[in-house]
C-alpha cells in the first residue's frame, strides 16, 4: 500500500514537469516570430505611407495576423505533442507566452473594431492607439518564449554557447529589440537622420539619441548577465532591429546598416574581453562608456556625408551628446550589474 503511494506519488511529479523544447523546435519559434515582426514593420510602413487605408482588411494585416496564427498553432501543436494535459503540457519556458498569444488574438479583435467602427490611425497614434499596446503586450511575451526557454535551461555547458547554440534565444532577443523600436519610431534617431539636425532642434534630436541607445544596449547587458556570450550576438542583436526598422522608409537611411554591423563588431570584441574569466569588472564599464561613444559618433559621421550642410548642432551640442550617452550608458551598466557587496552583506 505504503509502495503503490510512494509510486503514485513520483508518477505524479514527473507529469507536473513542463516538457523542454529542442534547439530546433525553439528556433522554428523564432522563425514564427520572424514573420509576424516583419509583418508588423509591413504594416506599419503601409499606416506610415498610404494615408487612404480605410479598412482592417489589408494585404498588410493579412501578413502579421497570418503570422500570429501560426505561431499560435506552432505553439498549441508544441503543447500537444508533449502528451501532457493542463498546463504542464506547455514547454518550461513558453507559459508567458502562451498567455501573450491570448493578449495578442485579443488585441486583434479590438483593433478590428477599432479599425471599423472608428477610424484608420496614421503615424504617432496609430502607435499609440489602445488595441496596438494590447497588441504590442502579447507579442512581446510571445516573442520573448525561445528565450527565456533557454534562459530558465540549468545546462551549465549552455552557460557558454556557441553561437550556434545561442541562436534562438539571441535572435528571440532581438525580434523583441525590433519590436520596441517599432513601437518607438518617433523616437527612432536614424529614421530620417536630418530632422533631428536641422537647426537647434536639440531636444528633440537629444531623446531620440538616448532613447535610441538605450535600445540597443539595455538588451545586450541583460543577456550578457544570463549567459557568457559567443562572438557575434551583438552584431546580430544591433543588425536585425535596424534593417527591419528601414522598413519604415523603404531603406532610405539604408546607411544605419552597416553604421551598426561596424559597432556591433566593435561591441562584440569588448564584450569577449569583459566577459573574459579573468575580467576584473572596469571591462564591462569600458565596454558601455566606449560602445556608445562609437556608436554615436559614426551616427554624427554618417550625417556629415549624407547631407551637403552637415551636422546643423553647434559643436558643443553634438560632441556633448556623444559624452552624455556613453555617461548615461555606464550608469545603466551599474543597473544591471551593480557593484559586488562585501561577503558579510551577501548573506
Amino acid at each position: 500500500m505504503a509502495q503503490a503511494q510512494a509510486n503514485a506519488r513520483v508518477a505524479a511529479k514527473r507529469s507536473a514537469v513542463q516538457p523542454h523544447v529542442t534547439w530546433g523546435q525553439n528556433l522554428l519559434t523564432v522563425l514564427f516570430s520572424l514573420w509576424l515582426m516583419v509583418g508588423i514593420f509591413i504594416d506599419g510602413w503601409a499606416h506610415t505611407n498610404i494615408p487612404e487605408l480605410e479598412t482592417f482588411f489589408t494585404p498588410w494585416h493579412a501578413i502579421f495576423y497570418a503570422g500570429y496564427t501560426a505561431t499560435a498553432l506552432w505553439v498549441v501543436w508544441l503543447a500537444r505533442s508533449s502528451g501532457k494535459k493542463g498546463l504542464t503540457a506547455i514547454p518550461k519556458g513558453y507559459g508567458m507566452g502562451a498567455v501573450g498569444l491570448v493578449i495578442f488574438g485579443i488585441g486583434g479583435v479590438a483593433d478590428m473594431f477599432w479599425h471599423e467602427l472608428l477610424y484608420i490611425e496614421t503615424s504617432i497614434p496609430a502607435l499609440l492607439s489602445p488595441p496596438h499596446i494590447i497588441l504590442l503586450t502579447g507579442a512581446s511575451l510571445t516573442l520573448l518564449a525561445p528565450m527565456r526557454a533557454q534562459w530558465l535551461d540549468d545546462n551549465a555547458a549552455l552557460d557558454t554557447p556557441t553561437l550556434k547554440q545561442f541562436l534562438p534565444a539571441l535572435l528571440s532577443a532581438a525580434v523583441f529589440t525590433s519590436l520596441v523600436a517599432f513601437f518607438l519610431t518617433y523616437m527612432w534617431a536614424f529614421r530620417d537622420f536630418e530632422p533631428h539636425h536641422m537647426g537647434e532642434q536639440y531636444q528633440r534630436g537629444l531623446g531620440a539619441q538616448y532613447i535610441t541607445n538605450l535600445i540597443f544596449f539595455l538588451p545586450l547587458f541583460m543577456i550578457m548577465r544570463r549567459w557568457r556570450l559567443p562572438f557575434g550576438s551583438a552584431t546580430i542583436l544591433f543588425v536585425l532591429p535596424t534593417v527591419l526598422s528601414c522598413f519604415f522608409e523603404a531603406f532610405e537611411d539604408w546607411e544605419a546598416i552597416p553604421m551598426m554591423l561596424v559597432v556591433g563588431l566593435v561591441v562584440d570584441t569588448m564584450v569577449r574581453k569583459a566577459q573574459a574569466p579573468e575580467a576584473k569588472g572596469w571591462e564591462l564599464r569600458l565596454l558601455a562608456g566606449l560602445g556608445s561613444a562609437i556608436l554615436w559618433t559614426l551616427y554624427h559621421l554618417v550625417i556629415v556625408l549624407k547631407f551637403e550642410e552637415g551636422i546643423q548642432w553647434r559643436v558643443e551640442a553634438w560632441t556633448g551628446s556623444i559624452l552624455m550617452t556613453a555617461l548615461m550608458t555606464i550608469a545603466v551598466s551599474f543597473l544591471v550589474f551593480p557593484i559586488q557587496l562585501p561577503e558579510r552583506l551577501r548573506k
